[in-house]
């Protein structure tokens, strides 16, 4: 067992922060693949813009093979979150009635449609566009610009049924002086953020680069959002070499600063060693995140307000706490959409959250979430609700254990379900970690339930769930102050 004084200081066993990494020509392959997972790669990227539909496809196969493999490895499920990277698109409307003009009077009505029928016919009263995919995304207020911006449109209503894609994670990327205009706005849309510092540096002094970086990492604090940093990051090492004093100073500083995390870029995708790198990272991120809480943004997170904050908030405030001031080795905690362990992440524990969900969706998208540890757990329920709860405990008490982050004797802080579903993540337990395995009582037919169960290898949903592979993008990097990235 650790004392307060020796958890305080010592180095951690498992980094709190994510590792975004390129995939390219370097680290496509299944061993590869391989090394990064073992390195502690959370998210694998994908750039569309420098490769084809069926490149992209093949390399999301590649990605779930190597999953697979070293998930039987490993004998549990590694969630891994998958990230395509996409440009924004533009709308092109059709064309007008006989290839006439329009005057469109201030005050007056628009009808956008993608009905085809209207693609030669435009006229005053309505207008085809042709991204379907945009109106999706639209709400009662969202602002619309055509005509290269000379003309905005404010949505008074929407018609007929809309798709949504609910079931992946929008991130913003932030690469020029338009996001110093915007940040609240993006910030408020995106689940999460990428900075991409080295193209800001192209329009932004070094000063300004530093205040927005501050900013930004203020902003997504406070709405809970995770924020990492693109750009320039342990660059020397694309050659296979050392990085320098001021590459890891630079990390440690960031990760000071309040980054989440890092994206690797060329040095993942195109260096002579990826997985070299990524350890690197690790070992640094892990050595300052000993040494590192920032204290004052908790107090400032916390700060008393007149108003009532929400009961989900103020439990997962309570179990940072409690957790911090028992210098707890791990907060473990059942979840079934993930918000638990989000909010659980947004109030800077200084210690691993071990999420265990049964979702393999929820376990992929929590990995770009700081100190948030996902374990998809896969085991079928048992009858008894208690026992159902307690063996899901146990199974995060294990993930700990595996990787040397609970030791007998350790107080570890839980929090479970009261009931079945969503939104019953409210019942907290503090306890010790004990010398037996398993700690909890529970009945012997229970304790060798199946912990790993492959995935399917397949990109159906991948298409389904992200359209946007079907078609091209055309929009230039100075034409949108961010470019989305989906989590899948």
């Amino acid at each position: 067992m650790m004392s307060l004084e020796d958890r305080a200081s010592g180095v951690s066993r498992e980094p709190l922060s994510k590792f975004v990494c390129t995939i390219g020509p370097s680290s496509s392959s299944l061993p590869a693949l391989e090394s990064l997972l073992e390195a502690g790669m959370s998210v694998a990227l994908i750039k569309s813009c420098l490769m084809s539909t069926d490149e992209i496809l093949q390399t999301v196969r590649d990605i779930r093979e190597a999953v697979n493999m070293y998930s039987a490895q490993i004998n549990r499920a590694y969630p891994l979150a998958l990230a395509l990277e996409i440009k924004g698109q533009t709308i092109h409307t059709g064309q007008l009635f006989e290839g006439g003009t329009i005057e469109i009077p201030e005050g007056s009505n628009l009808i956008l449609t993608t009905n085809e029928d209207w693609k030669s016919k435009g006229s005053s009263e309505k207008v085809f566009i042709g991204c379907p995919q945009k109106m999706d995304y639209l709400d009662q207020g969202t602002e619309i610009n055509i005509d290269n911006g000379e003309i905005l449109l404010n949505v008074d209503y929407i018609m007929g049924e809309e798709r949504r894609h609910s079931n992946i994670l929008i991130v913003a990327k932030l690469q020029n002086k338009l996001v110093d205009e915007n940040i609240e706005n993006i910030v408020k849309q995106a689940d999460a953020i990428i900075l991409v510092r080295d193209a800001l540096s192209v329009e932004m002094s070094g000063e300004r680069i530093v205040s927005v970086m501050d900013n930004i990492c203020s902003m997504c604090k406070k709405l809970g959002k995770p924020v990492l940093l693109e750009g320039g990051v342990l660059s020397s090492m694309s050659s296979g070499k050392d990085p320098s004093l001021l590459e890891v100073q630079d990390v440690v500083t960031c990760q000071r600063i309040g980054f989440d995390g890092f994206v690797l870029g060329d040095v993942t995708a195109n260096g002579s060693n990826p997985a070299k790198c990524l350890k690197e990272i690790v070992s640094i991120c892990c050595q300052a995140e000993s040494s590192s809480w920032q204290s004052h943004s908790f107090h400032k997170l916390v700060t008393p307000t007149a108003k009532p904050i929400d009961p989900a908030q103020a439990i997962a405030l309570s179990v940072v706490e409690t957790a911090s001031r028992i210098a707890a080795a791990a907060v473990v905690v059942i979840t079934t959409s993930g918000a638990s362990a989000r909010l659980i992440s947004r109030y800077l524990p200084r210690m691993p959250v071990i999420a265990v969900t049964s979702h393999s969706r929820v376990a992929r998208q929590l990995a770009i979430w700081k100190t948030v540890l996902p374990y998809h757990y896969v085991a079928p329920e048992v009858k008894d609700w208690q026992t159902n709860i307690d063996l899901r405990l146990q199974a995060g008490i294990d993930l700990g254990k595996s990787k040397s982050i609970v030791q007998p004797g350790d107080p570890l802080v839980l929090l479970s379900n009261s009931r079945p579903g969503t939104g019953f993540t409210n019942t907290m337990r503090v306890f010790y970690a004990s010398q037996a395995d398993p700690w909890l009582n529970i009945t012997s037919e229970f304790i060798n339930q199946p912990v790993y169960k492959p995935e399917q290898n397949s990109t159906g949903d991948v298409v389904q769930q992200c359209p946007y592979l079907l078609q091209a993008a055309c929009v230039s990097s100075d034409e949108k102050a961010s470019e989305p990235e989906i989590i899948i």
